[in-house]
């Protein structure tokens, strides 16, 4: 097994207007969208549809609805899951109003903060598959934190909440911050974090989503770096884009990348995600984020889509004048059904050969997905018109 994700699964209920209260009052029109939500399982949903082994732990109330629905759901997913179930919770729901689609006010009611930590250790010591990493929310309540922390022996990743919620890592032991390799907060969570404790210092590592702003890595050292968003013109929200971003950096850490490219997997993952009004809706976000993420595409060795929509916004800020050429192989699946994908990835492994040799040393090739080939040159269209016969011929 490869992670183990401790937190808050609830149900979401989303109301969507486009109108204000001055224009219409109380009652807005607008819809309503229902679905299965909170910090930990969005993460937890995240890591498995990128690969990942993961058990996933959390607390509900006895004899809810809201139970009955959490619980059919996973039990229909075949996810690895338990839960504590005790008739004293609170129910687990999360209900937000948005307004054209930014966050306007939410209110929470997480079971997992009433769960005493024995019982949480009790579920934990029951785990007998290893697992190599461990993620917790800041709904665990403070003690919670403290004594999973100090019960486990693999590296810890923490997820913020909410600004309040978030204050309950100042008050964990010197032994306990030893366990965490990194934090996941957003900026007004930072914010607050530093605010009650100007020195929360350890060895791990912080990861801050600034929203449309990009994020910023803090290293233990106190060293810090800025990674500029990845602009998206079709945007429209940016709401629960920090869950995720959260799976794609783990996903890059745990595999063996260095910072840097696990950031980039982040963002790789939210690309398609931001799309889309909230967290839970990210099927698409999947089926294309190892097409988006990955740095480099491992059978022609080319720039992937995800680096040119970074690197399309060093070329705009340099204002240099590029021509933009998009590839595409005619009949390319025909070659795969006649003759197989590995003849097909010769093809090309060719292709992106016979490219990289009619193109000049300043221009970029990127993979942009199946067959189609993306080329960056720096000239006028009728130079890029010559490229291209030379490569078509």
């Amino acid at each position: 097994m490869d992670g183990l994700v401790i937190g808050a699964v609830n149900i979401d209920i989303f109301a969507d207007t486009n109108k204000s209260f001055e224009e219409e009052g109380i009652d807005l029109p607008g819809t309503i969208t229902i679905a299965i939500g909170g910090t930990a399982f969005n993460v937890y949903t995240s890591l498995c549809c990128l690969g990942f082994d993961c058990f996933f732990l959390s607390a509900l109330k006895e004899g809810s609805l809201f139970t009955y629905l959490v619980k059919s759901f996973f039990k229909e997913s075949k996810m690895k899951y338990d839960f504590i179930i005790l008739p004293h919770l609170k129910e687990s729901v999360f209900v937000a109003l948005r307004y054209k689609g930014d966050l306007v006010r939410a209110v929470t009611s997480t079971s997992v903060e009433d769960v005493d930590s024995e019982d949480f250790i009790s579920k934990l010591s029951e785990i007998f598959e290893p697992y190599n990493f461990v993620l917790c929310d800041c709904n665990l309540n403070k003690s919670t934190l403290e004594a999973i922390l100090k019960h486990v022996n693999v590296p810890c990743y923490i997820q913020g909440t909410s600004e309040v919620k978030v204050t309950r890592l100042s008050k964990l032991s010197d032994s306990a911050k030893e366990k965490i390799k990194a934090i996941f907060l957003n900026e007004r969570e930072f914010e607050k974090l530093k605010s009650v404790s100007p020195l929360f210092r350890g060895p791990f590592t912080f990861f801050v989503t600034l929203g449309e702003k990009g994020v910023k890595v803090i290293y233990p050292s106190g060293e810090e770096k800025y990674f500029p968003p990845v602009r998206i013109s079709e945007a429209e929200s940016f709401s629960g884009c920090g869950d995720i971003f959260t799976a794609g950096v783990i996903y890059g850490l745990e595999n063996g990348y260095d910072i840097d490219t696990s950031v980039f997997f982040g963002f790789g993952l939210v690309v398609e995600k931001i799309r889309y009004s909230h967290a839970n809706l990210i099927k698409k976000a999947h089926d294309l984020i190892l097409e988006y993420a990955v740095p480099r595409d491992g059978l022609t060795g080319c720039p992937t889509r995800f680096v040119f929509e970074l690197e399309k916004e060093r070329f705009r800020r340099e204002g240099s004048f590029y021509t933009v050429m998009l590839i595409d192989l005619d009949n390319f699946k025909r070659v795969n059904d006649t003759f197989g994908h590995l003849v097909g990835d010769e093809v090309l492994k060719k292709v992106a050969e016979i490219i990289r040799k009619q193109i000049r040393q300043e221009d970029r090739l990127y993979r942009y997905g199946g067959e189609e080939f993306l080329i960056v040159c720096r000239t006028s269209p009728e130079g890029a018109f010559v490229i291209a016969e030379r490569i078509r011929k």
